[in-house]
């Protein structure tokens, strides 16, 4: 993944051509060169989204009142052939072809389909939308130096499309870090290990790499879970108060679920399922293994103790 904290496009040269430096193909050069793709933010222009699905809203309440109407023309039983044609779908095709009560139907019915079909795929492609993760700040930072230039540089756009990163609510990535837990982010933003820098020398942007991080977090979640089971029963095992091993569960539970939240991208029902597991450990140390401390021994009512003539 690059650490794009510093903020200039980092372009690679190609078949040993100059690389853009201005205009939309620099700023779509600087997109590109993201080999982890976090540079791919857009608006997602959510007003325009809902002013849209108003409108076509409104339309379809037009058009259903507009039915509506003919079924009442049809219930009313006025014109008998209007209302066999509301009941045979046979009979409205055939009288469409000759009245224009029927064609005016059968065209208003064609003519809802269609909305209708569209004003549900944008239903569904904007749930889909706004499903789509906001960018992190120092992906911003970098993406608005890059559009913006350096203080003294002029912009690489010009126009409204200058400030198409203000509004920062209305922008979306379209590939978010897979993984996405407190510890990730958290190493993400201060990464002190190994990077390397830009092919652009004069970036100051510097790449690290993704396995790296997840090698580091595998590392970190599996130490936190051994030092939380380890530790709780040495502590256990050591401690011979019962205020004390009660005091001591409960904190190792606490801080268990904790780091299961902060180590990993559980769900809320997976922690509690893991941390209710982890518990009942703890429970059963305490009650079967026979251990009173580290001063106890065995315990004196133990099965495994035996008298001797």
């Amino acid at each position: 993944m690059r650490d794009v904290e510093a903020a200039v496009p980092v372009i690679f040269t190609r078949n040993g051509m100059t690389p853009p430096t201005d205009g939309y193909p620099a700023v779509a050069s600087f997109i590109s060169s993201d080999p982890d793709s976090e540079s791919f933010v857009f608006r997602k222009f959510n007003t325009l989204t809902a002013r849209k699905l108003l409108h076509a809203q409104a339309e379809l309440l037009d058009l259903e009142h507009r039915l509506a109407e003919f079924d009442a023309q049809a219930a009313a039983g006025y014109d008998h052939e209007l209302h066999l044609s509301a009941r045979e779908w046979e009979r409205l095709t055939a009288n469409a072809k000759v009245r224009s009560q029927e064609k005016d139907r059968m065209e208003l019915m064609d003519e809802i389909e269609v909305k209708l079909e569209k004003y549900h795929q944008a239903l569904l492609l904007q749930e889909q939308v706004a499903r789509l993760e906001r960018p992190p700040r120092r992906v911003l930072r970098a993406y608005r130096e890059a559009l913006l230039g350096r203080p003294g540089e002029y912009p690489k756009l010009g126009g409204r499309a200058e400030h198409m990163l203000d509004d920062e609510e209305d922008l979306v990535m379209l590939s978010p870090p897979l993984h996405n837990d407190i510890l990730s982010r958290f190493l993400r933003r201060y990464w002190l290990f190994g990077t390397k820098p830009a092919t652009d020398h004069a970036s100051r942007t510097r790449y690290f790499e993704e396995q790296s991080l997840i090698w580091l977090v595998n590392v970190c979640s599996t130490a936190i879970a051994a030092t939380l089971l380890i530790g709780s029963i040495l502590a256990l095992y050591f401690v011979t108060s019962p205020d004390a091993r009660l005091g001591i569960v409960l904190g190792f539970i606490v801080l268990f679920a904790v780091g299961l939240s902060v180590s990993t991208s559980a769900s809320r029902d997976a922690v509690f399922a893991a941390t209710a597991a982890y518990s009942a450990v703890l429970i059963v140390y305490i009650s079967g293994s026979g251990i009173s401390g580290a001063n106890g021994g065995f315990s004196p009512n133990s099965s495994n103790c035996s008298s001797v003539a």
